[in-house]
């Protein structure tokens, strides 16, 4: 069945590019990643907010955030957000952004999430290695940014 899966990926995947262009699909992607009370982004904010009690998250928390939710969804059985609420430490971002990172390694290489594992192992780590270096705003952190995110994709 692997073969009969990627070959129905791979169809797909030419469906989707020979839209690349469309404005209709263009439009389409935009308001799944922002739409108002229902996007990606929408989502990401206001679990930080209203179930973490972080009224202002740093750029790093909404990338950490809005990346798993982007890879796992952000509701499901391995949402982003719905692990957020799961593992919040009410009103420490910080904290909070740590048990995020060791919860998200160990679930970023499973249900197919990556392909090797290892890529999802690797995404989660580099948001780490930036929250354990302080990066939070992102800005001024280039040398910690290279280094985060010079690991390659398998």
């Amino acid at each position: 069945t692997c073969a009969k899966d990627r070959g129905a990926a791979e169809a797909l995947c030419a469906k989707i590019k020979a839209l690349g262009n469309d404005p209709k699909w263009i439009a389409a992607q935009w308001q799944c990643l922002f739409a108002p009370g229902a996007g990606y982004m929408y989502q990401t904010m206001k679990t930080w907010r209203d179930d973490v009690g972080v009224k202002q998250p740093s750029a790093l928390a909404i990338a950490t955030v809005f990346d798993a939710s982007l890879n796992q969804g952000w509701d499901g059985p391995d949402g982003g957000c719905v692990y957020l609420k799961k593992l919040a430490v009410s009103g420490d971002e910080n904290a909070t952004l740590q048990k995020y990172n060791a919860w998200r390694r160990k679930v970023a290489g499973t249900n197919d999430y990556n392909d090797p594992p290892v890529n999802g192992q690797n995404r989660a780590d580099q948001f780490e290695k930036l929250r354990a270096g302080g990066c939070f705003s992102l800005e001024g952190c280039d040398e910690q940014i290279a280094d985060a995110i010079s690991w390659v994709m398998k």
